[in-house]
């Protein structure tokens, strides 16, 4: 029942439509993502240089002199090669030609936003232990695995497709789904959904009793 299912889901996110609004909503998420950082940075809650590296990486890996050297220190690291890549519509594993086929340029704007948001974040930590961010990144192995393991994480949480956490509603979620396979009629892609209500509690009017709180903290350091 899985392997039919997932050729239909592939073939629900296939049309050149579907690709362009998850252009938009992709670029948005984005966009919300470099803001957050910018504030978080600003009252002393986040890293500093952080929404910078996400603008430039938006811009730079456009390019495919760039994409190949992310590319490249990604195979250096393959289980965190295949959680960006082997899995390009949130959820689905490609596993017939039929579904790689059609979801193409599907495929293309997913590995590019998770291939930016990973070189920001991974150009980020560098810069915030005090290394040489351009001689860690012309020798991969030489990054410690723990900054690769949360760029890797922070592309798929900017993309909706990171695991839900154990002990969240996304995790309740996604477990009904796996013991219920044929849910995924009601709705086809839990895992998006899962992320989807995370990404809302956290950036809903309510986040501003969260902001109020951070620019209490640094009023006070001050």
């Amino acid at each position: 029942y899985t392997k039919v299912d997932n050729v239909r889901r592939g073939l629900l996110v296939s049309q050149v439509a579907t690709t362009m609004r998850n252009i938009m909503s992709q670029t948005g998420r984005y966009g919300v993502e470099m803001l957050d950082a910018a504030i978080e940075s600003r009252l002393g809650g986040g890293t500093e240089g952080r929404a910078e590296e996400l603008a430039l990486r938006f811009f730079q890996d456009m390019k495919p002199s760039e994409a190949k050297k992310v590319n490249a220190i990604l195979e250096q690291f393959p289980v965190e090669e295949a959680k960006i890549f082997n899995s390009p519509v949130g959820e689905l594993h490609l596993g017939t030609k039929l579904t790689r086929f059609v979801n193409v340029l599907n495929t293309m704007q997913e590995k590019f936003f998770r291939r930016a948001l990973f070189d920001a974040e991974l150009r980020t930590s560098l810069k915030a232990a005090g290394q040489d961010v351009n001689a860690a990144l012309a020798n991969p192995k030489s990054i410690p695995y723990e900054m690769i393991e949360n760029a890797t994480m922070k592309a798929l949480e900017g993309t909706f497709a990171a695991p839900a956490k154990p002990g969240t509603f996304g995790k309740a979620i996604t477990d009904v789904y796996q013991k219920f396979p044929m849910l995924t009629t009601v709705n086809p892609f839990p895992r998006f959904w899962a992320n989807s209500i995370d990404f809302l509690t956290s950036h809903n009017p309510a986040g501003f009793i969260k902001l109020a709180g951070l620019n209490k903290k640094a009023m006070e350091e001050i």
